[in-house]
């Protein structure tokens, strides 16, 4: 009977040993699942944190620009950014600077500062931007913008993405004004503003109170009315306008009525000149009326009409003036 007790006690023993044994082998696996979690989950908080420090130090340094302000006597420049294209035509690199203009003085002022760039110590030759890669006030300096009026403008030059810091500066003709320069990285430029994209001025008031036709001293002319100019290309996203003349020749020498036009009269869209048509770009609705390139006699008056590139749905205006000088004629239209 002791033997069948103690058998039982040796049993029941076993049983438990290995009941025992059984818990913990479970409770160890749980353990290292656990534990392999807990580590898994830290490798990727680490990695996370690790992508959202690069992520921040990227947008760190390319929001490390700020633009730079300057002082001119014929406005106030402020050098916004930078960045670059492949010319897909010449299958060149172009840095693209840019940059905002304020005329700051009483009367219509041209963007006649000077800027340059160099990289390496060698000047970077100007580039001339392809069709698809302008914005809609880059000017090449030619227009002229109204008193207190800003446009961003852009500045183009071929460079070497893998070289050198560039220097780009501004100066005034014969150094009238101290320069301001910017350095940019050429791997790391800051890229474009945020918003380059015209300032609309949809009331203009320059002409108010202006006849609609003024003697200059080179012409009379009249400010007919306007109207729509058809693109030849179809689908081309260019929109123009036809403003019709009629002017007379004062001076003593005949001239085509285009040169009277461009000497005595200017276009205006968002307190900046819109740049001529060109005849590729354009047909005339009516070309034995409207033609603008036959010679005037001294004293003859024709009827004739110049196209004009709109940049915007804005509301153009028409000033009778000499060069830049104030204008004594002039008149607003809505757009047809």
């Amino acid at each position: 009977m002791k033997k069948k007790i103690l058998a039982m006690t040796l049993a029941l023993m076993m049983i438990g040993s290995l009941s025992a044994c059984g818990n913990s082998e479970e409770d160890n696996a749980v353990e290292k699942t656990e534990s392999v979690k807990e580590t898994t989950a830290a490798a990727e908080t680490t990695e996370a944190e690790h992508t959202n420090a690069e992520a921040t130090e990227a947008e760190t340094e390319s929001a490390g620009f700020e633009p730079v302000k300057a002082e001119f006597s014929q406005g106030t420049v402020e050098i916004l950014g930078a960045d670059s294209f492949l010319n897909e035509d010449q299958a060149c690199d172009v840095l693209r600077v840019y940059y905002r203009f304020t005329n700051q003085e009483d009367c219509i002022n041209g963007v006649d500062l000077l800027s340059n760039a160099s990289q390496g110590g060698s000047e970077l030759t100007s580039a001339y931007a392809d069709t698809a890669n302008l914005i809609p006030e880059d000017t090449y300096g030619l227009h002229s913008v109204r008193p207190g009026v800003s446009v961003i403008a852009a500045d183009w030059f071929y460079y070497v993405p893998d070289d050198g810091p560039i220097e780009y500066s501004f100066s005034t003709p014969y150094n009238t004004d101290d320069a301001v320069t910017v350095t940019f990285d050429p791997q790391n430029l800051p890229g474009a503003p945020d918003e380059v994209s015209l300032q609309p001025v949809t009331k203009p008031t320059w002409t108010e109170g202006l006849p609609d036709e003024a003697d200059t001293s080179g012409a009379h002319v009249k400010i007919e009315g306007v109207e729509t100019a058809e693109a030849t290309e179809s689908g081309s996203g260019k929109q123009f306008i036809r403003v019709i003349y009629t002017v007379t020749n004062n001076g003593s020498d005949a001239k085509s009525a285009n040169s009277l036009l461009a000497c005595n009269t200017a276009v205006y869209q968002d307190g900046m000149t819109l740049g001529v048509g060109y005849s590729s770009d354009y047909v005339h609705a009516d070309q034995d009326r409207l033609e603008s390139k036959e010679d005037v006699a001294a004293g003859a008056t024709v009827t004739c009409s110049e196209v004009y590139e709109l940049r915007s749905d804005s509301p153009i205006e028409v000033d009778i003036a000499e060069s830049i000088s104030p204008a004594v004629g002039g008149a607003c239209f809505d757009l047809p």
